[in-house]
């Protein structure tokens, strides 16, 4: 587990009290924000174990001792993941394998929702992610939307479907030219083979992508699912709007139906965004369409990471 905090050699005597080796054992003490703590304020426990791939540390909650996640380390100061990395759900089920070289990810990266279902799928190079995919469910855990992104092939497909599980629309985008295909209730094709160009300048938040999650990170209230009692699971409610030629979001609708305030939650977030930066074609400004997947977590335990 990618644990928030370090430990220098020079430190590392100070931490006596919440790291405590046994024979061929260490034994971790956190908080609910992975800060190091003594034994008896720890709401987290882990155990480490040298093996052959390095140092094997397991991480449970205290009370009744639910695994949250294996990270391998390279020493029991924890400062260096080299090696595979599991996450658990509070029901036990996976929700995360990765594997990191020296603490950079390689490779694929695997996470799934509380029901099983995989949500993402994420291949990288040296830390830098190459080819994503995200999957969003309805809940009746039906498959709703599937976006593709290949960085290396320069590429990028959607499929939306209906709340059913029918294919709505599907396209695919490749070099700045694709198709778009639409589909009737029966199943036949509406719109085919529409071919378009993507605009030389995608419509941004102001600030970049980085702004955006800091937006979205300080101004959605995460909690609205949990305070409303909904079942303990991940929700990722899709969000489809519009960025006017001004700059202004128009059509703001939510493509999923989730209930317990979460799509009102992410429909205020969006709608209080403010302007974006409008896309361009060839010094133009255009119209430009959007989905903003946002994902809700219950997890039932007052002190889960």
């Amino acid at each position: 587990m990618k644990i928030r905090f370090f430990l220098s050699f020079s430190l590392l005597a100070l931490l006596l009290p919440f790291i405590m080796r046994g024979q061929g054992t260490f034994k971790y003490y956190f908080d609910k924000d992975w800060g190091p703590v003594n034994k008896e304020k720890a709401t987290i426990w882990g155990r480490g174990m040298k093996t052959n791939e390095g140092l094997r540390a397991d991480f449970f909650q205290v009370g009744n001792n639910q695994l949250l996640g294996t990270t391998i380390y390279t020493d029991s100061t924890l400062k260096i993941i080299n090696g595979r990395n599991l996450e658990y759900h509070p029901n036990g089920k996976m929700a995360l394998k990765n594997n990191y070289i020296m603490n950079k990810l390689e490779g694929e990266s695997l996470e799934w929702d509380t029901l099983g279902n995989l949500t993402d799928s994420v291949i990288y190079q040296n830390n830098l992610a190459v080819y994503k995919m995200h999957k969003a469910y309805n809940q009746n855990n039906i498959l709703i939307y599937v976006l593709e992104v290949d960085s290396i092939n320069n590429s990028a497909s959607e499929r939306n479907f209906a709340m059913d599980g029918s294919l709505v629309s599907e396209a695919f985008f490749s070099h700045g030219r694709g198709y778009l295909k639409t589909y009737e209730t029966n199943g036949s094709v509406k719109t085919d083979s529409i071919f378009i160009n993507t605009p030389s300048k995608e419509a941004t938040y102001p600030g970049g992508v980085d702004a955006w999650s800091r937006y979205l990170g300080n101004n959605l209230r995460a909690d609205v699912a949990a305070r409303a009692n909904a079942p303990v699971g991940d929700y990722t409610v899709i969000v489809q709007f519009t960025v006017e030629t001004d700059g202004k979001l128009s059509n703001i609708k939510a493509l999923t139906n989730y209930g317990f305030g979460m799509e009102e939650e992410a429909l205020r977030v969006i709608k209080f965004s403010g302007k974006w930066i409008p896309a361009e074609n060839n010094g133009i400004k255009v119209k430009a369409f959007r989905k903003q997947p946002i994902t809700f977590r219950v997890s039932g335990i007052s002190n889960a990471f």
